[in-house]
């Protein structure tokens, strides 16, 4: 519902800015999208190969000094995460799991009894 608030809003209010401000239009919108990006990389911690029963980890603390620790990917949060429950990351940047257990295994090919 606030994806279509906002996009009623910005559909709404951008013909009124380019009418009146013109240039000024497209420089607030480039600037909202520096500032997204910015907030981003200092305030939105990285989850990629983190299990989701460890996320809730990375969001413990000061969100803001653990998001600047995650910019350098050795001192990286989750990247302890990782290692902490078995997962390797590759040169290409590919997560693999190392270690993992096995709980199920179905066989498909031997239901038959006789064959």
């Amino acid at each position: 519902m606030t994806q279509w608030l906002f996009n009623f809003v910005i559909a709404k209010i951008t013909p009124i800015m380019l009418a009146d401000i013109t240039y000024g239009t497209f420089l607030l919108f480039g600037s909202l999208c520096l500032v997204m990006g910015v907030w981003t990389v200092f305030c939105v911690p990285e989850t990629k190969g983190v299990r989701l029963e460890s996320i809730g980890e990375l969001f413990e603390g000061s969100i803001i000094k653990g998001c600047v620790q995650d910019t350098w990917p050795a001192r990286s949060r989750a990247r302890k995460l990782r290692e902490m429950d078995g997962v390797a990351e590759e040169e290409d940047g590919d997560v693999v799991r190392k270690g993992a257990r096995v709980e199920y295994v179905e066989n498909a090919g031997s239901s038959r009894s006789g064959a």
